[in-house]
Formats: structure tokens, C-alpha cells, sequence
């Protein structure tokens, strides 16, 4: 019984392509003349070298000798939370702990904030609530992100004024180690009572797109 009910829904199946035939040819033509497949090619292609790219840089990275670093590719990143975090795929049992420094060629990317056995979470540099002790030439200050821009402040006009094109780096107070590249300085203001320098940076790492990245670890 149930081989004959099987061999009726082939049949049934077969009839209804033959009966169909025409139509179903119309719509692979108009598939066919609506949708560029050389552009569809060319995007996958260009994309593969994109990323073949990141790899070979990350590769290429001199590392620091007084470190390990580990390398994973991007897991997840959800759109809504774009600028916020990112997920890796190495985790506790690869020696990923929290409040590590997570790099690329580049730069500094974040920091991690939560590693589960197989997993992390990155908390990016670019987090409403990161603070990251910072050093512009001989001057201290605290990273944030602020309407959407890299702020540097907790830096008084009576200090050495901050230089546009200065390069940013990581302390060394706190959890992070020191002389990790962030950026250069983009602008140099005051605030409102001119107490204070507000210092714009722009980040050497283009997170728009991250494939690759390195966790910083102590030997």
C-alpha cells in the first residue's frame, strides 16, 4: 500500500512538471535576464580575496615576543549590535580569559569580556561602555565612544596640548598591556569651560569589516 501511494506521488509529480514545462521555462528566463550572475561572481570572488587578505595580514603580524597571541576568525556579529561586540570562536580551552586585549594587524579591536568553553564574547572599543587607559606622547587619558566618535578625555587644558596626527597607544595601567596601537589623533578641542581637552580619534581598524583578529595572552 504504501509503495503504490509512493508511486502515485512520483506520477503525480512527473505530470504536473510536464504540465508546467512552459512556465516553469518563462520563469528561469526571467531569472536569467533580471539577475546579473557575472556580478553575483564577481562580489563572491572579491569578497574571498577580501578575506584571504585579512588572513595573510594577520599572518604576517610581528608579533611581540614578551606575548602570546591567538588567532580566530569572527563567529557572529549581530547587526543591532554592531559597534558593541562580536563573538570568536576560541574560548576558555584555547586560553582565552577575560580582560584580555584582542588586536589585528592594525590595531586594537576590544577587549574580552566574557569566554565560555568553545566561545568568546569581544567587548569592541567602540562599546558605550568601554574605558581604556590611554597615552598620547607623554599625556594620560580615558578612551570612550561618544556620539558615535573615539573620545579621549580626562586630559586638562593644564596639561601638554595634545597634538592633531599624535599616535595613540594602549598605558599599560589596568588590565590591557601598554604600546598596543589604537589611532591618531583627528582633533583637539575644549569643553565648554575650557578645562578640558576633547580629543577625537580615529581608529586605525576599519570596523565596518573584521574577519580576523589576534587575543593578546602573558606567557
Amino acid at each position: 500500500m504504501k509503495k503504490k501511494y509512493k508511486d502515485f506521488i512520483i506520477m503525480l509529480t512527473i505530470f504536473m512538471v510536464f504540465l508546467l514545462r512552459n512556465s516553469i521555462n518563462e520563469i528561469i528566463i526571467i531569472i536569467s535576464k533580471n539577475f546579473d550572475f557575472s556580478n553575483a561572481c564577481e562580489y563572491t570572488c572579491s569578497a574571498v580575496m577580501t578575506e584571504n587578505k585579512s588572513l595573510k595580514e594577520i599572518i604576517d603580524f610581528k608579533e611581540n615576543p614578551e606575548y602570546e597571541y591567538i588567532t580566530s576568525r569572527v563567529k557572529y556579529r549581530d547587526v543591532l549590535d554592531f559597534t558593541d561586540e562580536l563573538q570568536i570562536f576560541k574560548g576558555s580551552k584555547d586560553g582565552i580569559k577575560e580582560n584580555q586585549a584582542v588586536i589585528n594587524d592594525k590595531g586594537l579591536i576590544g577587549i574580552i569580556k566574557e569566554s565560555d568553553k568553545h566561545i568568546s564574547k569581544v567587548e569592541l572599543i567602540t562599546n558605550k561602555n568601554s574605558n581604556i587607559s590611554v597615552r598620547v606622547n607623554d599625556t594620560y587619558g580615558i578612551l570612550k565612544y561618544i556620539d558615535n566618535k573615539l573620545i579621549i578625555s580626562n586630559i586638562t587644558n593644564s596639561s601638554k596640548i595634545v597634538e592633531k596626527g599624535s599616535d595613540v597607544y594602549t598605558s599599560g595601567l589596568g588590565n590591557l598591556p601598554g604600546e598596543i596601537y589604537i589611532g591618531t589623533v583627528s582633533e583637539v578641542a575644549l569643553d565648554d569651560l575650557e578645562l578640558e581637552q576633547i580629543i577625537t580619534v580615529t581608529p586605525a581598524v576599519d570596523f565596518s569589516f573584521i574577519t580576523y583578529l589576534m587575543v593578546v595572552s602573558e606567557k
